[in-house]
């Protein structure tokens, strides 16, 4: 009995021993494969996850950079118009007579005079084109104040200078006024034959 007892015994041991044999193969060949894939996997989500949030930024800021291309493209078209890459001489003058008119402002010469030049930047590379023209005008103060408020607020950068004021004898409520103003451009002159 002893002996069935011990065989018994050495049985359950033996069951027990190969369970564990079993279950330790199990985990080695089985589990931890899995455990290692969904480590894996894990591993892989977070990764994806963070590419997406990278993206989501990137995309975010592709937006607000598209914001300001065009805030930037808007300013560029009204300096544009502020400063043209053309020269068109009698385009200015017409502008000045419509202001003048606007104005209440009597033309008595307009002069247009040499255009200059102006490099500016480093040696020069850049430049621009300043257009003077030599005015005379019969005008009270508040039209003549208009008509420099209004020039230099103008769609075109234009400046005002060289003012020179003098009363008229034969009317008090008008002086004569000679000024020089200049007009700028980025580039050529337009000729008539253009």
């Amino acid at each position: 009995m002893k002996k069935i007892t011990a065989t018994r015994e050495q049985l359950r041991i033996a069951g027990i021993i190969l369970m564990s044999v079993v279950a330790v193969l199990y985990f080695i060949f089985i589990f931890l494969p899995l455990f290692k894939k969904a480590a894996d996997y894990s591993r892989k989500e977070k990764e994806l996850r963070d590419r997406l949030k990278m993206v989501e930024e990137l995309d975010a800021d592709k937006q607000a950079l598209g914001k300001e291309i065009e805030v930037i493209k808007q300013r560029l078209d009204f300096y544009e118009k502020k400063l043209p890459r053309k020269v068109n001489i009698p385009e200015i003058l017409e502008e000045l007579v419509s202001i003048g008119k606007a104005s209440s402002v009597n033309f008595a010469s307009i002069e247009p005079q040499k255009i200059e030049e102006i490099k500016v930047g480093e040696a020069g590379v850049k430049k621009y084109l300043e257009i003077p023209i030599k005015l005379k005008l019969k005008a009270g103060y508040h039209e003549f104040g208009r008509f420099v408020n209004r020039i230099e607020n103008f769609q075109r950068f234009m400046k005002v200078n060289s003012i020179k004021i003098t009363p008229d004898v034969s009317n008090e409520k008008r002086n004569d006024i000679s000024l020089v103003v200049s007009a700028f451009a980025l580039g050529d002159v337009v000729t008539d034959e253009e």
